[in-house]
């Protein structure tokens, strides 16, 4: 599934469900983990990610080879389904802002959000 499809498939996946949420970005990353960024007009919580992602079951356990094939190494027979929970966790790494109703955040996130609080 290349980048814009995900994109298209999440879209419709939420358009009846979460009809304000809108779809930032989603890109496949290592080929098998799915990195989406959403936003709503009343701001993104904790409860809107859950609900988002229960909306994406099938998409989890499409990209569930991190689970079942970490690092390259086969703990399972291929084509096993696996529920992948950690689908919308993006490594500390690779998260480079955060985008908030108070503006974007970035490096060194505690002096940023400091400065967001204040």
């Amino acid at each position: 599934m290349t980048m814009s499809t995900i994109q298209a498939d999440i879209e419709a996946r939420l358009a009846e469900s979460e009809p304000k949420v809108e779809v930032l970005l989603a890109e496949v990353i290592r080929g098998s983990t799915v990195r989406l960024f959403i936003d709503h007009p009343d701001g993104v919580s904790l409860e809107l990610c859950e609900r988002v992602t229960k909306q994406l079951v099938e998409l989890r356990e499409t990209y569930a080879l991190e689970v079942t094939s970490p690092l390259g190494v086969a703990f399972a027979p291929q084509g096993t389904r696996a529920l992948n929970l950690a689908f919308d966790v993006t490594p500390a790494e690779l998260i480079t802002a955060i985008v908030t109703e108070a503006g974007v955040l970035e490096a060194p996130y505690e002096e940023s959000i400091r400065r967001a609080l204040s």
